[in-house]
């Protein structure tokens, strides 16, 4: 027996001797032992969403606004790219000798077709000729290398709503707060970016999401569906331009080959969310439903808070009734499933079997009420109650 363990037996022992005038409160009077259950879905919640522009530009609305989900609330201009080109190599002269050629000064606008370089020789006639391949704006690199560089023409980006709701802020020139209604669909774990798209719908519950499942069509999309979501399906999901993935568990070896740590916030370019953890997980009947209910409605994925906002449409909306409320509370009873919060356990689940009736010193150094869960294959540990959800209640 390691000196930890020791240090963790002779804690217990002083804090029984210290509580045998204790009365201990039975397990269904004792607030300590109350646990949060798990909702999937929360119906009808007030919530502000943030709708940015990629850089600053110009907003369009006025805080206190009401806008519609089509509404343009703001835009901006991005460059899609550029190109480089060596001057020198192309009209054959030194890199020194490449400002007497220019035509172009650098930063000004060029049209495909136009000459933004020379070379002339003697008498005046043209030997060689750089012409633009592109509209863009044109930029000296490197004049020591001989290299320019042509930026694409900017574009519009027009941000659009998404929601129906009142702007409540305006930051920068770039943000727009909209206070508005939503759906919610809540899960265990989550991973990357904030991300939007139109939610469609790939694979039933109890299936797991297949490569066949996948194709070009689902670009810009967040797919939902399946009980398992493994390394091949997010990469391939990856490249066909997929924003997210909302499946019933995933793979946790395949994730790390992915990320290379459990990090929440660590992105790998698509935004993922399992409704119940690692592992093969069947999204339940009730959360199905409602993802069947807004198929290929607009959609925000946050994996960070581990949701699915489903933003609602009109004004109507907010007058729904709330619904159940996001976090039941229950006392804790032995044969309960519950699901672990905190690691080593994250996201497994297990069935318990044992209430402590006072509270525990644990290798932590806290003192909590705790209880023994089982899990599958029969390995138990006694783990802090607050670090548990229950999954299934038994009343």
């Amino acid at each position: 027996m390691t000196m930890k363990s020791n240090n963790f037996i002779r804690k217990n022992k002083a804090l029984e001797r210290t509580q045998d005038n204790r009365k201990s409160l039975p397990s269904e009077k004792n607030v300590n032992l109350l646990v949060a259950e798990k909702t999937g879905y929360i119906p009808s919640v007030t919530k502000v969403i943030i709708r940015k522009l990629p850089q600053k530009g110009k907003i369009w609305v006025k805080e206190g606004e009401t806008v519609e989900p089509s509404a343009i609330v703001g835009i901006s201009h991005s460059s899609p790219g550029f190109r480089v080109f060596n001057i020198s190599e192309i009209l054959e002269i030194p890199p020194e000798k490449i400002f007497r050629c220019l035509v172009k000064s650098s930063g000004s606008k060029v049209f495909k077709g136009d000459v933004i370089a020379e070379d002339k020789k003697t008498f005046g006639l043209i030997s060689r000729q750089f012409i633009s391949p592109i509209d863009g704006i044109f930029e000296m690199v490197d004049p020591n290398r001989g290299q320019a560089m042509i930026q694409f023409m900017p574009i519009p980006i027009k941000l659009v709503a998404g929601v129906y709701g009142q702007v409540v802020k305006i930051v920068d020139e770039q943000e727009v707060h909209i206070k508005t209604t939503v759906d919610l669909i809540t899960g265990a774990l989550g991973s990357g970016i904030e991300r939007e798209g139109v939610l469609r719908i790939v694979a039933d519950s109890h299936e797991a999401i297949m490569m066949t499942n996948l194709d070009r069509s689902l670009a810009g999309s967040v797919i939902a569906g399946g009980s398992l979501m493994n390394k091949d399906i997010i990469q391939k999901a990856i490249a066909l331009e997929v924003r997210g993935i909302v499946s019933g568990g995933i793979n946790v070896r395949d994730y790390r080959s992915l990320v290379s740590s459990l990090n929440p916030i660590e992105d790998v370019g698509i935004s993922l969310m399992a409704t119940e953890g690692y592992g093969l997980g069947e999204i339940p009947f009730s959360i199905m439903e409602v993802l069947q209910k807004y198929n290929n409605r607009f959609v925000i994925i946050n994996p960070r808070d581990k949701e699915l906002i489903i933003p609602l449409m009109n004004e109507q909306s907010r007058k729904k009734e709330r619904g159940k409320l996001a976090s039941q509370l229950h006392y804790i009873k032995n044969d309960v499933t519950v699901r672990f919060l905190k690691s080593p356990y994250l996201g497994r689940e297990g069935k318990v079997v044992e209430i402590k009736k006072d509270p525990i010193i644990f290798p932590s150094g806290i003192e909590a009420y705790g209880v023994v869960v089982e899990m599958a294959g029969g390995t138990r540990t006694i783990v802090p109650v607050r670090n548990l959800e229950i999954v299934h209640h038994n009343d």
